[in-house]
């Protein structure tokens, strides 16, 4: 993919993420938790997305977030992968959590709490957060 379109398009994805994150809340606010959380988790996996998009230059073929923070930390530097192992040590509970917060609204298993939907919302912009620390440490590599 060239590169420029790839920039583009990851700013498209960045931007569509925070968005999500503003549904998240709006839901949360309205009370519908489940919701909340499925568009947290679908605001992380764009933000993701997105990173990988300006590591590897590629749409990625998987959405599940912990293949995305491996294809990440397969594709860049130590200073980089060091950054994504310690997060995913202290947060890969919440990320298994937020994963399956989707699956438990598509077979209405589960119903959410607002504790649990704003324990999702939280995820997701620790994960937002991190990929700002990252490419922040990419601007320094550089």
């Amino acid at each position: 993919m060239n590169n420029d379109i790839a920039t583009r398009l990851s700013n498209k994805l960045w931007k569509r993420a925070n968005h999500l994150l503003e549904l998240a809340n709006l839901s949360l606010d309205k009370g519908f938790y489940d919701v909340s959380c499925s568009v947290a988790l679908k605001a992380a996996k764009l933000a993701l997305i997105s990173l990988n998009l300006v590591i590897c230059d590629k749409i990625p073929r998987t959405s599940s977030l912990k293949q995305l923070f491996s294809t990440i930390t397969q594709n860049t530097n130590e200073n980089i992968r060091e950054i994504i192992i310690e997060f995913m040590k202290k947060y890969r509970k919440d990320i298994t959590r937020l994963e399956s917060s989707d699956t438990e609204l598509v077979l209405s298993i589960d119903t959410k709490t607002k504790e649990q939907a704003t324990h999702c919302i939280s995820i997701a912009y620790s994960i937002m957060k991190l990929i700002h620390k990252i490419l922040e440490a990419m601007r320094d590599d550089s």
